[in-house]
């Protein structure tokens, strides 16, 4: 956090790292399925993490006192606003936008954001409370939208091949021509700006580290896979602040050169 102040937009999404002992986790769209669960923040952009919270269970604490809100209100918020509100603690009131999928999204948390100087954009569950409740019960054709606006924050529900619901603090209700299976058609801004600048973050960094030796199945403890993981975010982190400072390699060179200077520097220490 001390080293790097992330861009505009900002995503926050779960993870998990393929484990099937202590603390496993069953989320059948991932891609391990099975695993260490962690909810990341990102920058949307590089992928750089930003912070993490580790799921260790059902007591597992979520650390999230936000100025103006009571104790009492903390208490009653679910626990997805508590796990997006605890790591974005320390970039509210400066005019970030946040990323996230519909397990976190709730009109709850976006006042709570709004309030403190954060936009957010993600799509939305139907069955959320405080959504507009002829939007929910509206029929739609393929193609038709309703929207519906409380103060800054835009509900909106699209039907695509299936209903697609949104809520944004960024987006107007507006329309684009994009090319989709060889021919144009009509989507909503909404809809392709979120999924093109504000939730690539975490998914960046899932590729980094699906790649290395966090997969081997040689690594039967826990805290090994956690520890491994660890060393490749961090290098992740630290070929984003490289690239940003005007470094030319890509991750796999900026790893053999960061090898080379550390097997450098050990050596002049020992001999």
């Amino acid at each position: 956090m001390s080293n790097y102040i992330p861009k505009e937009n900002i995503s926050i999404d779960e993870s998990l790292l393929l484990w099937k002992g202590k603390w496993k986790r069953y989320i059948p769209i991932k891609r391990a399925r099975f695993g260490i669960e962690t909810s990341m923040l990102a920058e949307a952009e590089t992928g750089y993490e930003w912070d993490l919270l580790l799921y260790t269970g059902k007591g597992t604490e979520y650390a999230c006192e936000i100025p103006g809100l009571s104790d009492q209100a903390i208490a009653k918020l679910s626990k997805p606003s508590k796990i997006v509100l605890a790591p974005v603690k320390p970039l509210l009131n400066m005019g970030y936008v946040l990323g996230m999928d519909n397990f976190y999204v709730s009109p709850e948390l976006y006042d709570i954001l709004l309030a403190h100087g954060t936009d957010a954009v993600g799509t939305v569950r139907f069955n959320r409370k405080g959504l507009s409740d002829d939007v929910k019960e509206k029929k739609l054709n393929k193609g038709e939208t309703i929207t519906r606006f409380n103060n800054k924050v835009m509900h909106m529900k699209w039907r695509d091949k299936e209903y697609v619901n949104m809520l944004s603090t960024v987006y107007e209700d507006s329309m684009e021509m994009v090319q989709s299976g060889g021919k144009e058609v009509s989507k909503p801004t909404v809809c392709i700006k979120y999924k093109r600048m504000h939730m690539e973050g975490v998914d960046l960094m899932d590729q980094v580290t699906s790649a290395s030796s966090v997969t081997r199945k040689g690594v039967t403890k826990y805290y090994k896979k956690l520890f491994f993981r660890l060393i490749e975010m961090s290098l992740h982190n630290c070929h984003v602040i490289y690239k940003r400072n005007g470094g030319q390699e890509n991750l796999l060179g900026f790893k053999l050169l960061f090898i080379e200077q550390t097997v450098s520097a050990y050596s002049k220490d020992v001999y």
